[in-house]
């Protein structure tokens, strides 16, 4: 936290920075948001309990956390993806959780360009843009 005289030390400084550039991009994801049917998916555990986080593994393109608004369902990819696709395997034909959801729209935010997807029986394929819209954790929005 901020020192004594109320400065913030230069390296705390610099992850506030790094959370408010993130969130200008991906902001439509978290504020006013709720949870989706499904908090997540993807192999990485994360380790439980006081000064844990040491330990934990970096999250990978498979990891991937939900959240949803209105008509939106956003899948937050914790990772960019190696070959540029992504594979939500909550969201396939026959998946719990995505019967009845008709998808009309993919984008990603913080990117104009046109995003190519398909959905079928191992997941919603998406086709990343070709430029990273940030750093880190590259928001899918699904409109529903």
């Amino acid at each position: 936290g901020p020192k004594s005289d109320g400065t913030i030390p230069e390296d705390q400084k610099e992850i506030l920075l790094k959370i408010g550039k993130w969130l200008e991009v991906n902001g439509d994801a978290i504020y006013g948001t709720r949870y989706w049917k499904a908090f997540g998916e993807g192999p990485t555990e994360v380790k439980k309990g006081h000064h844990s986080e040491g330990s934990n593994q970096g999250f990978t393109s498979k990891d991937i956390r939900f959240t949803s608004k209105g008509n939106k369902l956003y899948a937050i990819v914790l990772d960019w993806p190696e070959h540029g696709k992504v594979n939500i395997a909550s969201l396939a034909k026959n998946a719990e959780h995505a019967k009845n959801l008709d998808i009309s729209e993919v984008h990603v935010l913080g990117s104009g360009e046109s995003i190519e997807w398909s959905q079928n029986n191992e997941g919603l394929v998406v086709n990343m843009p070709k430029e990273r819209p940030c750093d880190f954790a590259f928001t899918i929005v699904l409109t529903l």
